[in-house]
């Protein structure tokens, strides 16, 4: 399991996309926001528990779980941001991006290997 904070701090409404590109193994990804980068973590049991019981974790956006690529699309939106930009005093949104390897795919221990982008259109 790998994680990603992206924050964000534009003035308006945009959609983000995250592609995860798998070039070796099955990885998946998840979404979730958080209110502050220190306790901004998921675990191996929340992502469990919402793969084998639907139950979503706190904060959770989205998650894409194909055979191959993945992708989330959603729509940031800095009205929604909690934190605060100690540099500028501008809201900032954090989104924690984790890449998760169900191992009810990946069964022969193979190296995983993979390429994420985000990219974002207003």
């Amino acid at each position: 399991m790998v994680t990603f904070l992206l924050s964000l701090c534009p003035k308006k409404a945009e959609n983000v996309t995250i592609n995860l590109f798998a070039s070796n193994g099955n990885p998946d990804i998840f979404l979730k926001t958080c209110a502050v980068a220190d306790d901004c973590k998921i675990t191996r049991q929340e992502i469990k528990r919402y793969l084998d019981l639907n139950e979503y974790p706190a904060n959770f956006i989205d998650s894409s779980h194909e055979v191959g690529n993945d992708k989330i699309i959603f729509t940031h939106n800095n009205s929604t941001c909690t934190t605060r930009d100690l540099n500028s005093n501008n809201k900032l949104c954090l989104y924690l991006i984790t890449v998760y390897v169900n191992s009810n795919y990946n069964t022969n221990n193979e190296d995983i290997r993979f390429m994420l982008t985000v990219s974002l259109e207003d």
